[in-house]
């Protein structure tokens, strides 16, 4: 099977432009807080 965007001109998005770049700002703020947690454990030890 394949999946091409082009064939369907008018099908709907899986999520909204907004929720995604939430969801991208959500995931960034996480992986700045797991990297600066790291970075104190580090230097804890």
């Amino acid at each position: 099977m394949i999946f091409n965007s082009y064939s369907h001109p008018n099908r709907a998005a899986f999520v909204s432009v907004s929720d995604a770049l939430q969801l991208m700002l959500d995931f960034g703020s996480f992986v700045v807080v797991l990297i600066s947690l790291v970075v104190e454990l580090i230097k804890f030890f």
